[in-house]
């Protein structure tokens, strides 16, 4: 059971001698009034408010629709206090906080914000309650321990429910079929073949236009993805339970060389290590742009929008010519949700968190309204064709309040229904084929309050340093072989070994969860 674990947790911190699980409420497990047990999904007999911390929606009482179509399901109704402005969203946050006034449900983009305020006793601790009064959340949490490990707190507290997600497959490798076929070439499966490509792509006209315009590789963040060719990474990750700093280990250093080269030649975006917005749009539109690394759903897209105006022309999904993808989806997104541990409405908040967890909630908030958005087709929910045909089809059910940032789970099959066959067969082809890194946990989570101001400078010197010198090397502007070594002493002078420390210590808490 889901109390069993926790329990475990709390155990498990107490080893690590960090805060103590008994004294982030202000006084211990709160006694609730138990609800009544009423049909359906009903949680009170009368319509009653929760007021909650969150961006209101465009409507005249500041609601979307799928507030009122819960509330007629539950008697709840959800009250958004913030003004409708994304932009003083974090200043209204601060001042809300400062009140001390909060509402009975808050809403934020950081888990940082809600582990750091609930052990102050702010947010009321969610693992003390999920078995007694969520037992969707519980059933969901005990089938996805990899949940618990994220959003757990350091002091083994769960003060906050995030965005859930399925499916592993987020970014991908695309290259123009169409430039590869026109030159006789296949997709690349290495190093050395990716770079013959974007060698030809940059030196035999591919699209055909008597100018050498092409840019063989565009966006990919800093080309993060290519190192795993090099059985390199730029970034910190686990190998065998071991937390290594990628630009620290002799194969970056390797690969770096390799990139700089590259670099050299032409094979890049001039800018892709400056470059602030993306070059997608502008590249593929103005039929220069061959390879990239990116979000699979919205760049397959481009096929549709562009295969009036570039004949042939085919941007396709291949595997990572590394064999590693290095983003594979968080389970967690960003945004999620917490309890007002002062609130009087406890029990009920609890019930309505809950109650996103069911069935027929998690449809609505992945699917839309039933007959509008949606039809029941042999049991399952299958989106109605002509609404997905309409080209404002996402804004509408963003307006409904489909993936509204409260936690639920995410429902792949929906995703799916809506990206082009591309999206999906590309999509699959990682997640069949498992290309992906494990993910690397955010071991802030797992930190003290005092590890973690510590780990925060040490973090920032060390990965602002390195990233200077990655883009020094790759633009040409340094040596790599004649500043490797001075590159080393530098980082360890930084802190690398303690923070090298601090980042193993959080990756064997958040490890130990479950």
């Amino acid at each position: 059971m889901f109390k069993k674990l926790m329990a475990m947790l709390c155990a498990l911190v107490m080893v690590f001698a960090l805060c103590s699980c008994g004294n982030n409420s202000g006084g211990g497990k709160k006694e609730l009034t138990k609800l009544k047990d009423l049909p359906g999904h009903l949680i009170v007999e009368e319509m009653t408010e929760l007021t909650v911390f969150m961006r209101a929606a465009k409507t005249d009482d500041g609601r979307k629709p799928i507030m009122h179509d819960a509330a007629e399901m539950t008697n709840v109704l959800l009250t958004p206090t913030l003004a409708n402005s994304n932009s003083n969203w974090k200043e209204a946050f601060n001042m809300m906080v400062a009140s001390g006034e909060m509402p009975d449900l808050v809403m934020n983009y950081t888990e940082m914000l809600f582990n750091d305020l609930g052990t102050q006793g702010a947010f009321l601790p969610l693992d003390e309650y999920i078995d007694e009064y969520c037992p969707n959340i519980a059933k969901f949490l005990d089938a996805h321990p990899e949940v618990v490990q994220s959003i757990t707190a350091n002091d083994g507290h769960i003060y906050y429910l995030p965005i859930m997600f399925e499916g592993e497959t987020s970014y991908g490798w695309f290259v123009r079929q169409d430039w590869l076929d026109k030159l006789n070439l296949k997709a690349p499966t290495n190093a050395e073949e990716l770079h013959d490509v974007l060698y030809a792509f940059r030196n035999e006209d591919p699209n055909g236009n008597g100018k050498k315009d092409e840019i063989p590789f565009f966006d990919g963040p800093k080309l993060k993805a290519f190192y795993p060719m090099w059985n390199a990474r730029n970034t910190w990750y686990a190998k065998d339970d071991k937390v290594v700093f990628g630009p620290y280990e002799e194969n970056y250093k390797n690969a770096v060389k390799e990139l700089a080269k590259w670099y050299s030649e032409g094979l890049f975006d001039p800018e892709i290590m400056t470059r602030s917005g993306s070059l997608i749009a502008k590249a593929l539109g103005d039929n220069t742009g061959g390879m990239t690394h990116a979000w699979i759903g919205s760049t397959c897209g481009y096929n549709d929008t562009l295969k009036d105006s570039i004949p042939g022309f085919n941007f396709e999904v291949i595997a990572p010519p590394g064999g590693v993808e290095v983003d594979r989806r968080h389970p967690c997104g960003n945004y999620g949700w917490g309890i007002n541990a002062n609130s009087d409405k406890i029990a009920i908040a609890l019930a309505y968190m809950d109650f996103w967890f069911t069935e027929e909630a998690s449809r609505m908030v992945n699917y839309g309204k039933e007959g509008v958005h949606y039809d029941m087709v042999d049991g399952k929910p299958t989106l109605k064709k002509e609404f997905v045909a309409d080209p404002d089809f996402q804004t509408k059910w963003r307006e409904y309040g489909v993936g509204e940032e409260w936690a639920h789970p995410g429902d792949f099959e929906a995703e799916k229904q809506w990206l082009n066959a591309r999206a999906v067969k590309g999509m699959e082809l990682y997640i069949e084929n498992d290309y992906f890194d494990d993910i690397y946990p955010k071991v802030e989570l797992a930190l003290s309050k005092e590890e973690l101001k510590e780990y925060t400078a040490l973090k920032t010197a060390i990965d602002t340093y390195a990233q200077e010198m990655e883009q020094k090397w790759i633009l040409g502007s340094e040596d790599v072989d004649k500043t490797w070594d001075a590159y080393i002493k530098n980082l360890e002078s930084l802190g690398i070994d303690r923070l090298t420390e601090l980042n193993q210590m959080g990756y064997d808490r958040i490890k130990s969860r479950g």
